[in-house]
């Protein structure tokens, strides 16, 4: 205890210090300082607060003292500067490395011949990472470069462009004729029988009849408008251009064959209150927003598609989130090979919308769907990247 109390009187710097000899004159100089502060408060003169300035610079005096005699600073997070970098390259290298192993599960099965990944910003319409792969070969590009048709997932914007012209509302029934409809010369089935349907019935069940009486409704020059405000126009068929039946197949998916950084670009116009922006990489000018539909338009398309997922009999509830609310839209298409593409597209967190993402893969194996294949791949990626 006598040796802890002599280290303690120890003066901490010796008398010649240049640090020792800064605390002293500002210790005298605020002595001086606090008498005259009350000498003048006693004459009723007011306070001076040059006292209180100068005790807010002493420890700067004294710090500047230690350098110069080669002492180590005292440190504490109110003090020292930290080197602040931006978060987005983690991100990023998160993002990608999450996709990547993503598209490495998919090849451990031998029926998988492609498959692509987008992760989207929908708040700012950046890029945050892409990956694809054909066969062997990988390469971040084919998810910008390869069109592709992402079946039902093209519903997503129908029914929202008819949202927006109000030709139907949340309250109107749709004649779901058993799972089969005759449209002008088109013949249109769902997988499975429906009677009357509720807009979240068409969507929870993506029937294609159901969106077919809605584009039905809607009409084809309405459909081509709205398509054009998505930037999603030049995608569409030319046959569907001048022929209704075509655009109806057209509207439930079918021959809309844009790319998946294109897909994950529009659907967040839907999703993030009718904002569409570019997309854009890191290090690219940010693209400007341009309002294509209402907020009340996004927020009910949000609502429909949280409960395609929510909802037992949901095509999209196997992409779900443990402790998250998702939203999203499945899609099926059969290539002319009589291959399949399985895809998803959705947004998590609802709470806060910080990711798009888009989950395409093309395989030959019997039965694989959006909601079997792609939709169980978003919910791993978004439970990774949450």
């Amino acid at each position: 205890m006598a040796r802890a109390r002599r280290d303690r009187d120890r003066p901490l710097l010796s008398t010649t210090c240049p640090a020792r000899r800064a605390c002293v004159a500002v210790g005298t100089r605020l002595r001086r300082e606090r008498r005259e502060n009350a000498r003048r408060e006693r004459a009723g003169t007011g306070i001076v607060l040059r006292a209180r300035l100068m005790s807010r610079y002493a420890l700067f005096f004294v710090l500047v003292a230690l350098s110069s005699c080669g002492h180590a600073a005292p440190t504490s997070p109110a003090t020292t500067s930290t080197a602040t970098s931006d978060a987005t390259p983690s991100i990023d290298a998160r993002a990608r490395e999450v996709i990547d192993g993503e598209i490495a599960r998919a090849f451990a099965e031998p029926t998988t011949r492609a498959m692509s990944i987008v992760v989207l910003d929908p708040a700012t319409g950046r890029v945050v990472a892409t990956s694809g792969r054909r066969g062997d070969r990988v390469d971040p590009e084919i998810p910008a470069r390869d069109a592709v048709v992402h079946g039902s997932v093209g519903k997503t914007f129908t029914i929202a462009l008819a949202l927006e012209r109000g030709v139907i509302t949340t309250a109107d029934s749709v004649d779901g004729g058993g799972g089969r409809a005759q449209i002008g010369a088109i013949e249109i089935h769902d997988a499975s029988p429906h009677g009357a349907m509720s807009l979240e019935d068409v969507v929870a069940f993506s029937s294609n009849v159901g969106t077919a009486r809605v584009m039905e409704r809607m009409g084809r020059d309405a459909w081509l408008e709205g398509m054009a405000r998505l930037h999603l126009d030049h995608r569409v068929p030319e046959s569907a251009r001048s022929d209704d039946g075509e655009a109806i197949r057209a509207a439930i998916g079918a021959g809309l064959a844009p790319t998946p950084v294109e897909v994950a670009a529009s659907f967040a116009a839907v999703v993030n209150g009718g904002t569409y922006r570019a997309p854009w990489r890191e290090g690219e000018p940010a693209s400007s927003g341009e309002r294509v539909l209402s907020e009340a338009t996004s927020a009910t398309m949000v609502a429909l598609l949280e409960q395609s997922i929510v909802r037992e009999d949901g095509t999209g509830r196997g992409a779900r989130v443990e402790g998250r609310r998702v939203a999203g839209k499945t899609g099926t298409a059969r290539l002319e090979d009589g291959a399949s593409y399985a895809a998803f597209v959705g947004v998590a967190p609802l709470e806060a919308p910080r990711f798009v993402i888009v989950v395409g893969v093309e395989t030959v194996a019997e039965g694989y769907t959006g909601g079997t294949v792609a939709a169980p791949a978003f919910a791993r990626i978004a439970s990774e990247l949450l």
